[in-house]
């Protein structure tokens, strides 16, 4: 409820027409700045406008009566670039200072170039995609970026109505640049066909608000993932166009009733948007070697993606640490194409190993992909015995590691004892208790989900978990990546 005071409300009206431009480095701002109070006496007093980052307060673009009215813009550079949602509102110079509603919000824009081999596995990566009933698996055959693909498969009746949208891009200095938007799909996969009556569609939402319709598949039986690619410049948007501050794509399906097949499943990967230009991906930001015996070297398999539109070069393959190796030290990857990279790992003494292995590449916006490497060495002689008592007490590093969302936390006791077993933060600070007790004598698996004491998700980061008996104490290092 309003309080009316005599002369006019001294609280003014909000900025109005806010927009956001730019990227997580720089935003540009513009609105209008209010020529009245909130019950439309004008208003002289005029001083400045707030600008917030997610409800808090961030800076203060100073203003005076002259400004009352005006189409208006500043800029603003992030401490920590990221992804926000943005919002002002109107101060006026009286004591204490009135100000206004906060204005519509925004959230800081998606930037070109952009690129997803949907890594992940499960959904897709909520920074910047919005889905409904979609998924990332690996029922897709033969992907360009292996192991994994985007799949919109929905279950329900009917089947499809499966929603893949962007955040928005801005788009407003694109026009002519020969701006791309490409990506391949294929129905089926190792998954159940799309009848002919099933649909996938690919729309671009225009300056009105509008999606407009860029491309429709009809169902088919399995066939290799195709290429498309469109050009920006050329394509039609309607009564409006496409190259504005809020523009957004969207996948979706349209599904039918069936009897017996209770989804379809069509197949997306390597989403690519800017100009002709290489990109690199891989097929996961951590390799983990875990339990790897003192003398016998592991090794695993990452998949490094090409997914631009030109050839990628990788020049150089650096490992921060020489206990872990590659087989290959260059290479080159013509456009959808994919190489698998054996990294070994070969300690030499029981501990845990951390390092970096960079792909120097010829892709101008990630010329470096680095991927980080643990790995766990055990006594070469060590095995865990499954019959009769432990010999000796025994914390062992939990596995996975890196993990998310659960890991497993392996100790071992040769004779009853209390036993107190606790996740704590780097400040040493207990984040969940995971045993507190009397324990008989034997082994004992205890799971850890990432949660406090409260049962709340706790943030990635590394952990410590430590073990207290009546006559051991042993303390170990974990990582939750999410």
């Amino acid at each position: 409820m309003w309080t009316w005071i005599a002369g006019g409300s001294p609280v003014p009206e909000s900025p109005t027409d806010f927009e956001i431009f730019g990227n997580i480095n720089e935003i540009k701002l513009k609105w209008v700045n209010p020529a009245r109070n909130i019950d439309s006496t004008p208003m002289d007093d005029f001083s400045g406008i707030n600008l917030y980052r997610d409800s808090a307060w961030v800076t203060t673009f100073s203003r005076t009566s002259a400004d009352t009215g005006k189409v208006d813009s500043a800029v603003y550079t992030p401490v920590a670039p990221g992804y926000y949602y943005w919002q002002i509102s109107t101060l006026d110079n009286e004591m204490p200072v009135n100000e206004s509603e906060y204005s519509n919000e925004y959230r800081t824009p998606l930037a070109v170039t952009f690129a997803d081999n949907f890594s992940r596995l499960n959904e897709p990566d909520a920074t910047y995609w919005i889905q409904e009933k979609v998924t990332i698996d690996e029922r897709a055959v033969d992907p360009p970026s292996p192991p994994r693909t985007l799949n919109l498969n929905g279950t329900g009746i009917p089947v499809g109505n499966d929603i893949l949208e962007s955040y928005p891009f801005d788009l407003s200095e694109q026009a002519g640049t020969g701006l791309k938007f490409a990506y391949l799909y294929q129905p089926e996969g190792s998954g159940d066909p799309p009848l002919s009556t099933d649909s996938l569609i690919l729309r671009f939402k225009n300056d009105a608000g509008e999606w407009v319709l860029i491309k429709s598949y009809g169902g088919t039986p399995l066939t290799d993932f195709q290429q498309e690619i469109f050009d920006m410049d050329s394509l039609s948007s309607g009564m409006s166009y496409f190259f504005h501050n809020t523009f957004q794509i969207q996948f979706s399906t349209t599904g039918r009733i069936h009897p017996i097949l209770s989804r379809a499943d069509w197949f997306v990967d390597n989403v690519y948007f800017g100009i002709s230009a290489p990109a690199i991906g891989s097929s996961s930001d951590t390799l983990n070697f875990d339990s790897t015996a003192v003398g016998t070297p592991e090794e695993l398999v990452l998949n490094i993606h090409s997914i631009g539109l030109e050839d990628l070069t990788v020049s150089e393959v650096i490992s921060s640490n020489n206990l872990f190796t590659v087989d290959t030290t260059s290479f080159t990857l013509s456009r959808s194409t994919h190489l698998d990279v054996k990294v070994i790992y070969s300690p030499t003494q029981v501990g845990t190993d951390l390092a970096r292995l960079d792909f120097v590449s010829n892709d101008p916006n990630k010329d470096t992909l680095s991927v980080v490497l643990m790995g766990t060495a055990v006594p070469s002689t060590h095995i865990f015995s499954t019959t009769g008592l432990p010999q000796q007490f025994l914390l062992s590093q939990n596995y996975p590691n890196p993990f998310n969302p659960v890991t497993n936390i392996h100790y071992e006791l040769p004779r009853g004892s209390d036993v107190k077993l606790a996740v704590y933060n780097l400040l040493g600070q207990k984040v969940r208790t995971l045993v507190n007790g009397w324990r008989a004598a034997g082994r004992y698996d205890v799971e850890w989900q990432g949660d406090n004491d409260s049962g709340m998700a706790v943030s990635s980061g590394i952990y410590l978990y430590r073990i207290e008996t009546t006559d051991f104490q042993k303390t170990m290092k974990l990582m939750l990546l999410k």
